[in-house]
């Protein structure tokens, strides 16, 4: 994360792609052509080759249907264990990410979203490993988490957020001065 100030002064905070932090040094071949990224350990690529047992350094599929994500859910809460297996890892990478930046930047509210929220019964056991192997978590508490299944209503409110608060720094910013007045 790289804290600035933006134009008013402010601090401001952006991150690089949370999917390419590392997880595992030398870990998985990750689409980007990193090893170790969390992606290559928490996207459907890294679920679906786990759960085959595909050799790490296996170049990623460039696309893994929902169906067949449904067929390794299915068949991990059926109890098959390697599916099972799989999505635990893809949850400890996603924890142990967020317990990275929980430790970086401070306690905040955690949202979960997108296609892989229809698997996060699966991969919560995983993601609360991976949290609690955090000093920080430890010490502070597990974060709040929410799973928000309408990935655009969130990101049509944090548009409109951003837009209302641009709105009022330029409109606090635009502040007339009042004429020069002789006092002579």
């Amino acid at each position: 994360m790289l804290p600035c100030k933006d134009r008013f002064g402010e601090l401001e905070v952006t991150a690089p792609n949370f999917g390419h932090m590392l997880h595992a040094a030398n870990g998985c071949l990750c689409r980007c052509g990193s090893f170790g990224c969390i992606e290559a350990s928490a996207g459907f690529y890294g679920i679906l080759r786990t759960a085959f047992e595909v050799p790490p350094d296996t170049i990623p599929a460039k696309f893994v249907p929902l169906a067949e994500m449904d067929k390794i859910a299915a068949s991990a809460r059926q109890g098959n264990r390697m599916a099972g297996y799989a999505f635990r890892q893809a949850g400890i990478a996603l924890g142990n990410g967020l317990s990275r930046l929980l430790s970086l930047y401070d306690r905040m509210p955690i949202y979960i979203t997108g296609p892989g929220t229809r698997y996060f019964d699966l991969l919560q056991r995983g993601v609360d490993e991976g949290l609690e192997q955090s000093h920080e978590v430890r010490l502070q508490g597990r974060p709040e988490i929410s799973v928000i299944f309408d990935e655009q209503r969130l990101v049509f409110d944090g548009h409109l957020d951003r837009a209302l608060t641009d709105m009022d720094h330029d409109i606090a910013a635009f502040r007339p001065v009042p004429p020069a007045t002789d006092q002579a």
